[in-house]
């Protein structure tokens, strides 16, 4: 056998192997649901905001080898505030997983929170 020809099942030996590998260790998947306070996103100081509600559930989809993993407690809800005045408003609640690929979201239930936007008290007056 040539060498070019070994190299070429080698490599095919090592492609199978991996595809087995990461089909047995990713391969299935739990559902696992989640609960997570809404974190706001680019918040202004100059004013102060109340959550309704001020948490969420969140479906996860979860590679059986990180269900009891750390990474699930680094899933957050946030809510961008960027830019917004005083009133009230509907945002919609994002989801960010660490690692989409092994941890992806399904859901968020409610997928809308009420914000109110108000001026906040001067430092003299807290």
């Amino acid at each position: 056998m040539e060498r070019k020809e070994r190299i070429k099942y080698l490599l095919l030996a090592f492609a199978v192997a991996l595809s087995l590998w990461v089909a047995y260790n990713f391969g299935s998947r739990e559902r696992v649901e989640a609960v997570r306070f809404v974190e706001l996103l680019n918040a202004d100081e100059r004013y102060a905001y109340e959550l309704k509600p001020p948490f969420v559930e969140i479906s996860l989809l979860v590679a059986r080898k990180f269900v009891r993993s750390p990474l699930l407690e680094r899933v957050r809800a946030f809510v961008n505030v960027k830019g917004l005045k005083e009133g009230t408003y509907l945002l919609k609640v994002v989801v960010h997983s660490p690692l989409p690929f092994l941890i992806s979201p399904t859901g968020v239930n409610p997928p809308r929170v009420r914000v109110v936007i108000k001026k906040a008290l001067p430092e003299s007056r807290r």
